[in-house]
């Protein structure tokens, strides 16, 4: 679609996530004597996709970070952390997501004999746009006679810090093949264009002046 009619930013929680173990040497230590860091925060790692998997299409998981503490290649990984990032555009799911993530998380630890912490580090609700700036977007996407859907926001944007403050609204374009956060990101001057174009009718009526009031406006500007 052309245009993405903005409704609201979905919820995001940051977690900090702290797997302990035993350090102990990669040639002597039996597998069955281990309490490897690595392997249990693997585990977690499926089971935070499984997570996904159940709260699907909507609820989202990352593990973007991960680092182990005095790492060494002939040494069993005994303190990892690694963030995870949970999404879903529903307050009440994104509870359960994170309770579904201490409870298998905890229970991985207990299996393998480690510690597990897990502490917040950023909560973000879900955050609705005002109505009346969506209603003048969508308005001048009628008017412009543009294809569109409504669509919440996954990302983290100002706009979202914004709307707290004040009525907010946004107007998204599609990225080339949809990636983003990515050096390859891309988006064409004719998508830019109708979004700009957007942007402009909502914000003249916005200010109270749709562009049919505009004596001699350059409407192929």
């Amino acid at each position: 679609m052309p245009i993405g009619i903005v409704t609201g930013g979905q919820a995001i929680r940051w977690l900090d996530v702290r797997v302990l173990g035993q350090a102990a040497h990669a040639g002597t230590t039996p597998m069955a004597f281990r309490r490897d860091a690595l392997f249990g925060s693997a585990e977690m790692a499926s089971a935070l996709e499984a997570i996904a998997v159940e709260f699907a299409p909507q609820g989202l998981v990352t593990i973007g970070e991960l680092s182990i503490c005095n790492s060494s290649r002939n040494t069993i990984a005994a303190d990892l952390s690694f963030a995870v990032d949970l999404r879903h555009p529903d307050d009440a799911r994104i509870e359960a997501m994170e309770g579904a993530l201490h409870e298998r998380f905890a229970a991985i630890a207990a299996k393998r004999a480690l510690t597990v912490e897990i502490a917040r580090h950023w909560v973000s609700p879900a955050t609705p746009f005002d109505d009346g700036c969506v209603a003048a977007v969508a308005r001048a996407v009628d008017a412009l006679d543009y294809p569109h859907q409504r669509i919440v926001s996954g990302a983290g944007h100002d706009a979202i810090h914004m709307a707290r403050y004040c009525p907010t609204a946004m107007i998204f374009i599609p990225c080339v093949g949809g990636l983003s956060h990515n050096e390859a990101e891309d988006a064409l001057p004719e998508d830019v264009t109708r979004g700009a174009d957007v942007l402009l009718h909502a914000m003249l009526e916005r200010a109270g002046r749709a562009t049919a009031q505009r004596p001699g406006a350059n409407h192929g500007a």
